[in-house]
């Protein structure tokens, strides 16, 4: 899984969105996830050691609060179900007191 939302980097458009790392702690309830940028998935499936454009840090809090859905009944891998979580509550939405959106991620499409 993965995230495709367009950006420019560089002078470049990319589109690839992919979580390469995270560490959870299961206590704090909170991760640290590092979402890197790519400039398509296929660039991402050449296997390049530095075919990332970019690396985002994102801290995430309340990952246990995220709904379980049928479809997030269907993954048996722990470590893919934690990841599609982490996924989701990146795109969750954030509204600023005047109720606009803050996420930049909220319309992002799976992939």
């Amino acid at each position: 899984m993965a995230l495709r939302k367009e950006t420019s980097f560089k002078g470049a458009t990319a589109d690839y969105w992919r979580i390469n790392t995270f560490t959870y702690n299961d206590v704090d309830d909170t991760a640290a996830v590092h979402l890197w940028l790519y400039a398509s998935e296929e660039a991402k499936d050449e296997n390049l050691k530095d075919n990332g454009l970019k690396r985002l840090v994102l801290p995430l809090v309340g990952i246990k609060s995220i709904q379980i859905s049928e479809e997030l009944q269907q993954i048996t891998n722990p470590r893919d179900l934690l990841k599609t979580m982490l996924y989701q509550k990146i795109k969750e939405s954030k509204l600023d007191e005047d109720e606009n959106e803050t996420n930049w991620f909220v319309d992002a499409e799976n992939c």
